[in-house]
Order: C-alpha cells, then structure tokens, then sequence
C-alpha cells in the first residue's frame, strides 16, 4: 500500500502525507487538489476510498484581542457552546494585525491537533491571502474577512444593516433628524452594512445626511472621544447620533461633560453590539443587540457541516434593539427618555 501511496502522491504531484492524511480523513484539501488525487489514484489503480472526515474535537478560535469587551464576550459564548458540546476551543490572539491574523491561520491549518478554526477577524484579509490554502473546516464569524463567495468559505454575522436601521428609525421617531454618524472603518464589511442601513433609514424618513457629520475610524473608546469636536462646533448642531460599536459610544459618553453635552439631553446616542456593560453606564446604553449564543451554534453547526463535506451555509442572524435610556424624545407631544 506504501509504494501505491507514494506513486499517486508523485502522480497527483503533492506529498505522500498530504495523500494519507486525505484518505484517512485528517485533511481536507482545495477542490483542483481533491481532482488530482483521486485522478492519480485512479491512474495507478489503486481503489478510491470513501472519505469521512473525523468528528470534531478540537476547534482554534482566533480573535483580534480581548480588552475589547465585544470580542472577550464573543470567545466567553463560543467556549461555552464548545464546552456543551464536548469540543476543546483553544484561543489564539492576533493583537489585530494583519500578518499575525494570516500567520496563525496558515499554521493552524497545518496543525494535525487542530480540526477547525473560527476566525474572528479585524481585517479584511482578501487579496492578502488565497483562501483556497486552507484545507480544514473554516467559519468567519462576525466579521467577512474573505469574500463568502469563494468556494467552501462560510460566515455567521448578524444582520448589520438592519441593525442599524432599527437604531435610527428609533432615533427618528423620537424626533430626531439632524443626526450624525460614528462607524468603523469602511474596507470593514460589518462597518459598511450598518452604515448603508444608516443612510437607508435616513432615506426612507426623508432625513438629510450632512456628510461633515459622518465619522469612519476604529471602533475605540479614543476614537469615539475624539469626534465630539467636531460635533461640539456643528452648526446646526446634531441631536443624535448612531455609533457603530459600543465601544466608539462608550468614548462619547466618558468625554460628553468635557464638551459641556449633557447625555441624552443635549445629545442622544444609539450604539450597536449591547455588550453586558451597556446596562451600567449612566445613562443606560441602547444598543442594537447582537445574538452572540445564536452566532456561536452557528458557527459550530457550519464546522461540522463543512467537515462532513456539505456546502458551507452564510448565516446572518437577526438583530434587536435593547432600549435604554440614552434616547430622549424631541417630539413636542413627549419627553420620553428611551
């Protein structure tokens, strides 16, 4: 069996490991790779085996970092649902850099203990790297790092830009309608969703976008600190504002008394992700919630759907908003905070 293995390995021009860990369930390969395979074992007469890929035990979650409280509660969920279902999750960290993000995924995907990754990525990573290289089961979550459309490639995210419409056409029926725009940065597919269900909701409320109003940066604290100036010196200024992360609004919130901005008072903030800590800050956050349980099954149920060889299904999962008391309405019937 050695010899036949060693001649479709030179035949189909790969390894001879790459040929064992292929028959024997280990590995899964590029599709152009499976053809050569199977036409060397062919060509050499040797019979071709049914291949079933082993369960799944052992899944490497890659995350950016984990001072973020948005990204620390993701791996909180994803370790969990592991857990319950008996598969080990080992947590590897990038910092956010992007030749750290593809480091770790080429070798992970060389690592014969590793059956799955779940990329939480901060980066897009397409032309940076050829996402036909990774031969296991591999799930974006959160963020479209890679275009879904390659072949086997598969994302679980949550509906952004409905998200975001939510958000302002609460804002709006509180009766809000010079409003600005804290989103993140656009090469970012999570950051260009909530923005168009932004401008979509602005659109159907007949709601004018001042484009000196409409902020791109990384979702920090420092970032969301750093635009009350200009929204400070506005003329007219804004009454509201959606902020694409809660993170970007939680910098807003800390540096408003600096500004002389009373909080929902003289401004009123909508956030997406409703991290835990949402609910301490004064006033109390609304936010878009994202369903960080729903997302993290999800991704779990895609690994093993593409280690059984299945197509890889994108999911995005509804998004709710969490009203709290950071809106306060402007409508000259009410004063309601919400």
């Amino acid at each position: 069996m050695q010899s036949s293995l060693t001649e479709v390995a030179r035949v189909a021009g790969v390894s001879a490991s790459t040929v064992s860990r292929y028959v024997r369930g280990h590995l899964r390969v590029t599709p152009e790779t499976e053809d050569k395979i199977i036409t060397a074992m062919d060509k050499v007469g040797w019979e071709r085996p049914h291949v079933t890929f082993l369960d799944i035990t052992s899944v490497a979650l890659i995350i950016p970092e984990l001072t973020n409280p948005f990204f620390a509660l993701l791996a909180e969920h994803v370790i969990r649902i592991g857990r319950e279902r008996g598969i080990d999750v080992s947590l590897h960290v990038t910092n956010g850099v992007v030749s750290q993000e593809i480091e770790l995924i080429k070798s992970l995907n060389d690592n014969e203990q590793i059956q799955g990754i779940l990329f939480v990525g901060s980066n897009s990573l397409e032309g940076l790297m050829d996402p036909r290289l990774i031969t296991k089961p591999f799930v974006m979550v959160d963020e479209e790092v890679f275009d879904s459309a390659h072949n086997n490639l598969c994302l679980i995210s949550s509906d952004n830009r409905n998200g975001a419409y939510q958000a302002v056409n609460h804002l709006v029926s509180c009766g809000h309608t010079r409003i600005a725009f804290v989103g993140g940065r656009t090469e970012l597919a999570t950051a260009r969703a909530r923005e168009a269900g932004f401008r979509e909701a602005m659109a159907f409320h007949g709601c004018a976008v001042d484009e000196g109003l409409v902020f791109h940066g990384p979702f920090s604290e420092v970032f969301g600190a750093s635009i009350l100036p200009n929204i400070v010196q506005s003329n007219p200024r804004p009454t509201a504002v959606f902020v694409s992360s809660d993170i970007a609004a939680i910098g807003i919130l800390s540096t408003a008394e600096r500004y002389s901005l009373r909080i929902p008072e003289d401004l009123s903030i909508v956030s997406c992700d409703d991290i835990n800590l949402c609910d301490w800050l004064r006033p109390r956050l609304s936010s878009v919630h994202q369903p960080m349980t729903t997302m993290a099954k999800g991704a779990f149920d895609a690994l093993f759907a593409i280690g059984v060889g299945k197509p890889a299904k994108s999911q995005w999962y509804p998004m709710k908003l969490n009203i709290r008391s950071s809106v306060v309405s402007i409508n000259k019937t009410s004063d309601k905070k919400g």
